[in-house]
């Protein structure tokens, strides 16, 4: 996000938990965010020791009729979004059939497992023909298996990856409930329903869903028709119950709802809480009472995850479609784009009759003032809508080598999201080079300031090209798309760099470390990136780069002098900065090109490089240094172990929010010299929390005594004793990080909602610590405090009364 002049970030360098994320993230927070619940999602699917997570196998497909050809990934049609066209009639087919003895590529030589279910009805009946579908993570769309026969009964195939299961054999219901990620992963569809989800219960019961049709007609700004435009599905989100075997997937790893879900019957408390948003930090929080495939991150992270079970469709001259399968009493995330000078929109759609439209704005006008791109408004619209596609433009260019000016295939184009719910390079804006060095990015809105970046890694579904050949910097390059018609040319040479190889290695062992982070930042008196910047190429450096399992790496990087820096979990931060001139901790924002979140002071390790113009490769070693550990055993108020423990502070003091202890002792690790860290220890059940404070001077057990927790509650109001809450939160100032409340938002600052009366309650706080309480607007604009600095005393149930904020000292 680019801020405007004066912008308040809320709590912007206060902790040092936002330099640790934004150092972490690598490419963007979004990508990452699928990555982490991917190795979760993996790591669930393997702890089953059940099937093959990487998606289905060939050998099976002969119980499914062949998907249409993929077309090369773009902004409109991803490559694994099938062209629109009119669906073949489905084939009859013998759901026992034996499959074809192909080899197939997800083959590990297992053999096959076979899992069967069936299909039904809302009111339990069987449902004849209907299609089954596979998707996982190793495939981005789902793959039809089979048809359920005329009581609805279907068995599909697919590798699995442990081998002491013998060949062919089907799983009974007892080792199907063991995997919930494979009771997520089968879908079915069939004329006149919405597409249906396993169900809660013994092995796979699927149950289709009601279906209502989603008409609606597309103008442009003169109010005639459009013809030709695409309707596509981004996601589909239904109420969230807790019977869900999506949802109990979810809660298992910790990662579902955060907010309680109102009672209430279909989408009438999702719709009753985005009648009532503020902005979108409130929309956030109604999403919550509601899921879908990709929101839960476990059945794939694109859109095109819904190309086959709601076929996209197209305006009729009229501007008119209809789309059918989303199903009655769910939203349906709708992208409406496609046509020449017109922008592609984001729309959501309530599968119901609404009176009006609800239009959720991106941020209040007070704060759309500071940001200069803040995101597009969020409109919700009835099964019935009518809606006007603004103007836009067609981006596209060559990607070039600056020196030889060759073209450059196989790279990943991705422009911004417009909206806060979507992810760049995931949804919409992005696409790949073609072997001429071409790309092309359709429908997009006019915008002053345009972030469009060329990833310089090579897309992973492309046949790759040898990276030795590839030490190119990606480039991000500023675009202001401006009304008119016809394409925007932007050509994008790429320079060359060097590549750095080495390995980070444990100090002490001398062994290799796998995944540690490492990152390359020059400094900005380097003569070359002084010239890179006269040429208007900003070269943008890889961050968070992962160690292979023997602790080796490989960095591109510019001639000259620059830093090479890795951290490793569990080991000291900040070894080597000081000797390295321009790197005290008062300079390096200064002396660093685009230091951003990074500090080498948050890193575990910092060498120096200083690589000759005539090098090839330039090879280096960092060596990570650990710190010293206590132990800390956790007692309850009476002096008793505590076994139902959780803690943060282990192995940092920000990182690690939440881990759950087994027995009542805690390893503390890699503490500093002369480092004060605040251990927060919990018990939920006995709602208990206490703090100590652990440093490396000693070496016998601390004691911590938990004590009852402590909460808070009040009401904001303004001058006249009114209630404040439209688009505001409590934050919580000079908490214990980052696992001291219950009920909180975010993860560095903690956020508490405000409710229409302008109540808020904050429930687990440590008794003694020091806080204070703090009103954002809109998630980002600190208004000033709401209380000074206080404390509780165990068991303490403070109310506040009436608070104001605070005028600015």
């Amino acid at each position: 996000m680019k801020f405007g002049t004066g912008f308040l970030i809320a709590g912007q360098f206060r902790r040092r938990t936002y330099y640790r994320q934004r150092a972490a993230r690598g490419r963007s927070f979004a990508l990452n965010r699928w990555a982490a619940l991917y190795i979760v999602a993996a790591a669930v699917w393997l702890s089953a020791g059940q099937l093959n997570a990487q998606g289905p196998a060939s050998t099976s497909q002969a119980k499914a009729e062949p998907l249409a050809p993929l077309q090369q990934e773009s902004s409109q049609t991803p490559a694994d979004d099938p062209p629109v066209q009119a669906e073949a009639p489905a084939r009859e087919t013998d759901c026992n059939e034996k499959p074809l003895p192909e080899k197939d590529p997800f083959d590990r030589g297992f053999g096959e497992v076979e899992v069967p279910g069936r299909v039904i009805d809302a009111q339990g009946k069987p449902v004849a023909k209907a299609q089954i579908f596979w998707k996982n993570w190793g495939v981005r769309v789902p793959v039809r298996k089979a048809l359920s026969d005329e009581d609805g009964h279907f068995v599909i195939s697919t590798f699995r990856q442990n081998p002491a299961i013998g060949a062919n054999r089907r799983l009974d219901p007892d080792e199907i409930n063991k995997n919930r990620l494979l009771k997520t992963s089968i879908i079915a569809t069939a004329p006149g329903y919405g597409f249906g989800t396993v169900i809660d219960g013994d092995g796979i019961t699927i149950q289709l869903v009601p279906d209502d049709p989603i008409v609606g007609r597309v103008l442009n700004e003169s109010g005639q028709p459009v013809r030709g435009a695409k309707v596509r599905v981004r996601d589909v989100l239904w109420p969230r119950r807790d019977n869900d075997p999506i949802v109990q997937l979810e809660n298992r790893q910790g990662d579902g709802s955060v907010v309680p879900v109102p009672a209430g019957e279909g989408l009438d408390p999702w719709l009753s809480a985005i009648r009532q948003a503020a902005n979108m930090n409130d929309y956030f929080v109604a999403r919550q009472y509601v899921v879908g495939l990709i929101q839960a991150n476990f059945l794939g992270n694109r859109p095109a995850v819904y190309a086959p079970l709601v076929p996209p469709v197209v305006t009729d001259d009229e501007g008119h479609f209809e789309l059918r399968g989303v199903g009655r009493e769910r939203v349906a995330e709708l992208y409406i784009d496609g046509v020449p000078d017109h922008a592609s929109v984001l729309v959501l759609v309530a599968n119901r009759l609404l009176e009006s439209p609800i239009v959720v704005a991106a941020q209040s006008e007070s704060v759309k003032k500071l940001i200069s791109n803040p995101g597009r408004d969020l409109t919700v619209f009835g099964r019935q809508l009518e809606l006007t596609l603004p103007a836009g433009r067609t981006i596209q260019g060559v990607v070039t080598d600056r020196g030889t000016g060759l073209p450059l295939s196989g790279l990943r184009v991705v422009g911004p999201a417009v909206t806060r719910i979507e992810y760049p390079g995931y949804d919409r804006f992005f696409t790949t080079t073609d072997h001429e060095g071409r790309y092309r990015i359709e429908s997009f809105p006019l915008t002053q300031q345009a972030f469009f970046k060329v990833e310089a890694g090579q897309d992973r579904d492309l046949e790759p090209i040898d990276p030795e050949e590839l030490p190119y910097f990606s480039r991000e390059i500023t675009l202001n798309v401006a009304a008119g018609t016809g394409v925007i040319q932007a050509d994008v040479p790429l320079s060359r760099g060097i590549w750095i190889t080495g390995k980070v290695v444990d100090d002490v062992s001398g062994e290799g470390l796998m995944d540690a982070t490492v990152e390359y930042h020059v400094f900005n008196d380097n003569p070359h990136l002084k010239s890179e910047l006269e040429r208007n190429s900003p070269p943008e450096f890889e961050t968070g780069v992962r160690t292979k399992e023997d602790g080796s790496f490989r960095l591109r990087a510019l001639p000259g002098r620059g830093i090479v820096t890795a951290n490793g979990f569990r080991y000291l931060e900040g070894i080597g900065a000081d000797a390295i001139k321009g790197l005290k901790n008062d300079e390096y924002r200064e002396t660093l090109y685009q230091p951003g979140g990074f500090s080498p002071y948050i890193r575990s390790t910092t060498i120096e490089v200083n690589i000759d113009d005539e090098t090839a490769t330039y090879e280096c070693e960092l060596r990570l240094v650990k710190g010293k550990s206590r132990v800390v055993t956790v007692i309850d108020p009476s002096g008793e172990p505590l076994t139902d423990l959780e803690a943060s502070g282990l192995n940092h003091q920000v990182e690690n929010p939440i881990s759950k202890i087994q027995g009542d002792m805690l390893d503390i690790t890699n503490l500093y010299p002369g480092e004060r860290r605040e251990v927060v220890a919990r018990s939920v059940s006995r709602k208990l929390m206490g703090m100590a404070l652990v440093t490396d001077e000693g070496d016998d057990p601390i004691t911590l005594k938990l004590q009852h927790w402590a909460s808070v509650s009040g009401r904001l109001v303004d001058d006249a004793g009114e209630p404040r809450s439209s688009g505001l939160r409590i934050q919580l100032d000079d908490g214990k990080l980052p696992i001291h409340t219950l009920n909180g938002l975010q993860y560095d600052k903690q956020e508490f909602l405000i409710d229409a009366e302008g109540k808020f309650e904050i429930v687990g706080m440590v008794p003694g610590a020091a806080y204070r309480l703090s009103v954002i607007e809109g998630g980002v604009l600190w208004l000033g405090n709401a209380t000074n600095i206080f404390s509780l005393k165990p068991g303490e149930v403070r109310q506040l009364g009436d608070v104001k904020v605070m005028k600015r000292e």
